[in-house]
């Protein structure tokens, strides 16, 4: 196409419509200067684009249809520029002049540079429709994507920016790619979008309301190369379902760019395909030296479902970037794949080689995992796992699926070691086989967990079942399949981590578990508890048991501890190493019905248990025991903090009891028809104080010979 309007490095065309059939193509001369070349379309028809829009030439590219454009499956982009798709009406320039598809208005054309895209109150969508993504996901773990075909659909240059702007946007299994360069994608009810020219990204403060953007049929949005690029994405409800995804992968040696959803009011995830392995995810990779980029997304509601996930990945000695999520109503993680319950939805931060993982931080009012779902920093090799920080109003950890637990976690499996997980909540309830921990299975140690809860946590298991709920940071045991998955040694050598909640109100039921547990060689950690309230029932515990090392500690700061049916404090040892140490510093301590608080070993030395309380109600079944089987028991004390002997001797009367005035002149039976005799033997002993007096176990009544009869001898009536 030659002509248009040349004005200073701009080149402008108009056209009643603009449409591109299959298998043909379309190409603007880019005469010599030029830089930006706009085209609207001043009809009332949808442009539909099927074969190939091109520049010949090095200049950007702008495309106006209000009414809406299509890019079928066979569309293809041939610019060495950037290229920007719009619904807008117009496109507005820095001194103030638009270029707007409206007739009625004057072709206002200038040399000025692109500003801003001006919406009306109902612009038309945008679709990108194509055959999917060739994707699959490969070893290790299933976690690495590779692409096994080219990436057809719309595509720029490395380095240039890729922007469609409209109202409705509709992504079905088209492809975006922009390697090393950006890509925009918006959506807008009304206002003005500002348009930065250098860099051509773009601003929305100037946008009151959005529309919805939607990813579906394994459509994919990448920007990854050899030089990463960044995705921008605005919207209201923006959906990826079907395995499409939102992929940053960093092939080379510099850090990769961010991933940034904007979501006025949600963004959901659905879905996994079992045929390549691959899930509806937003997510950065990094198999260069340098970073992945962070992924930050910012929406009211995050629901991720049936195996999504939103991840960061590095399988490099180069660190995965940070993922951070503000959703002001809630984030939802819930199940997991319905044909493949191992496959859970995740949030989550990931290094695969010797990399550092990124931190996952999450802020919502309502946190909830469920059904197997995890979010989670993981170290599978010898990197450094990232941490895991939550603040939230309400936070909830429920259930489990066939295979996974719902969990919140930092894990691993490698010589590296595992980061910590740390939650500042009103609120925390982990229920029917949910868990919150740090652990790991192999020679580095298991991070550390510390609960800041304003008003209650609850670790809930299910009545009657085998399943369990925790808070934890251990060493484990895992199965011999993922031990020869994942190359760990039988016997894990890491140290566990420490436990540390703060709350008014801790509960623990139906086989709840907090423990700070070893099942390798190495040490338990330390469980630290401060809370007004600590209340279990029905087989839950404290558990600091450690299966070769050190046995783990536990301090507890309570007014009020309740221990009930069958339920425990523990900190034993086994083999030759010494249980560790109870400190318990209470009100108050009911411990009934078979409940135990002990810091035994077997071969090593028992630990100790101080106990500081006002009093302890205990039943006969129940025990405070610092045993060794073999080796020496440990002590037991227990010291009641407001008995003091300063002050605590009572003043005596000036005057003595008259012995005449207490001696008795008769039996009673006062009288005479004949002598009686009445004996009463009492304990003996001195009364406490001198203002007590001994009781007698019996009682003493009136006697009286009945009429009739003749006297007897009365010994000692037993109480009534």
């Amino acid at each position: 196409i030659d002509g248009g309007t040349l004005r200073g490095n701009n080149l402008f065309h108009s056209f009643s419509e603009f449409n591109i059939d299959a298998g043909r193509g379309v190409y603007f001369n880019n005469p010599a200067g030029i830089t930006n070349i706009f085209t609207r379309v001043t009809g009332t028809n949808i442009s539909n684009i099927n074969g190939t829009l091109g520049v010949l030439g090095g200049a950007n590219l702008f495309l106006l249809n209000p009414n809406g454009i299509v890019f079928g499956s066979g569309a293809k982009l041939d610019v060495q520029g950037s290229f920007m798709g719009t619904t807008a009406k117009s496109i507005n320039f820095a001194d103030g002049t638009l270029f707007s598809s409206d007739l009625a208005q004057p072709a206002l054309l200038t040399v000025s540079v692109p500003v801003g895209l001006g919406f009306g109150s109902n612009p038309g969508a945008l679709t990108v429709q194509g055959t999917g993504h060739k994707l699959i996901s490969v070893a290790p773990l299933d976690s690495l994507i590779i692409n096994r075909g080219s990436n057809a659909g719309l595509q720029v240059q490395p380095g240039k920016t890729l922007a469609l702007v409209g109202g409705y946007l509709n992504i079905q299994g088209g492809i975006l790619s922009a390697e090393g360069g950006r890509i925009e994608l918006g959506s807008v009810g009304e206002g003005t979008v500002s348009i930065n020219p250098t860099l051509l990204t773009l601003g929305y403060a100037g946008v009151p309301s959005f529309r919805d953007i939607h990813l579906s049929q394994q459509a994919l949005v990448t920007a990854g190369g050899i030089t990463a690029g960044s995705i921008h994405v605005q919207g209201r409800q923006i959906s990826i379902n079907d395995a499409s995804e939102l992929l940053i992968q960093n092939f080379g040696i510099y850090p990769g760019g961010d991933i940034i959803v904007d979501a006025a009011e949600s963004l959901s995830l659905n879905g996994y395909s079992p045929s390549n392995k691959i899930r509806s995810a937003v997510a950065t990779q990094t198999t260069g030296t340098g970073a992945s980029g962070n992924i930050t997304i910012s929406t009211k509601k995050l629901t991720l479902q049936e195996g999504a996930a939103v991840a960061n990945n590095t399988f490099s000695p180069a660190a995965s970037g940070n993922l951070n999520i503000n959703a002001t109503d809630l984030i939802q993680a819930i199940g997991t794949s319905p044909l493949h319950p191992e496959i859970g939805s995740v949030i989550g931060s990931f290094t695969f080689l010797t990399g550092i993982a990124g931190d996952v931080k999450l802020s919502t009012e309502r946190l909830s995992v469920l059904g197997g779902a995890t979010v989670a920093a993981t170290n599978f090799n010898s990197g450094i796992g990232g941490g895991v920080y939550i603040n939230a109003g309400t936070v909830e950890v429920i259930g489990k699926s066939l295979v996974l637990p719902s969990n919140i976690a930092s894990v691993n499996y490698g010589s590296g070691s595992a980061g910590n997980v740390t939650i500042d909540a009103h609120t925390l309830s982990v229920r029917e086989g949910g868990s919150v921990s740090t652990s790991s299975a192999s020679q580095g140690p298991a991070g550390s967990v510390k609960i800041n809860a304003s008003k209650s946590v609850e670790v809930l298991g299910i009545a009657g079942s085998p399943v369990f709920s925790s808070i934890d940071s251990s060493v484990i045991q895992v199965s011999p399949l993922i031990r020869r998955v994942l190359g760990l040694p039988e016997i894990p050598t890491g140290a566990s981590g420490d436990v540390t909640i703060n709350t008014p109100t801790l509960k623990l039921n139906n086989g709840a578990i907090i423990a700070v547990t070893n099942q390798g060689v190495g040490n338990g950690g330390t469980l630290k508890v401060n809370a007004n309230a600590v209340l279990f029932d029905n087989q839950s515990s404290f558990n600091a048991t450690t299966f070769s090392g050190q046995g783990g500690n536990i301090s507890l700061q309570s007014q009020n501890l309740q221990l009930r049916h069958n339920s425990a404090i523990t900190t034993n040892a086994g083999s030759t190493d010494n249980g560790g140490n109870i400190t318990l510093d209470v009100g108050a301590i009911a411990q009934l019905e078979n409940s135990n608080i002990t810091a035994n070993a077997v071969k090593g030395r028992g630990g100790n248990i101080q106990i500081t309380t006002r009093g302890i109600f205990q039943s006969l079944d129940s025990k405070i025991t610092a045993s060794s089987e073999l080796g020496i028991s440990g002590q037991v004390q227990i010291s009641n903090p407001d008995v003091k002997q300063q002050n605590n001797l009572l003043q005596q009367p000036s005057s003595f009891v008259s012995a005449e005035k207490v001696v008795a002149t008769s039996c009673l039976a006062t009288r005479n028809i004949a002598q009686g005799r009445f004996v009463v033997t009492g304990q003996g002993g001195l009364p406490e104080t001198p203002n007590n007096k001994l009781e007698l176990p019996y009682s003493v009544v009136p006697v009286s010979t009945v009429i009739g009869m003749k006297p007897q001898s009365v010994k000692g009536l037993p109480k009534k």
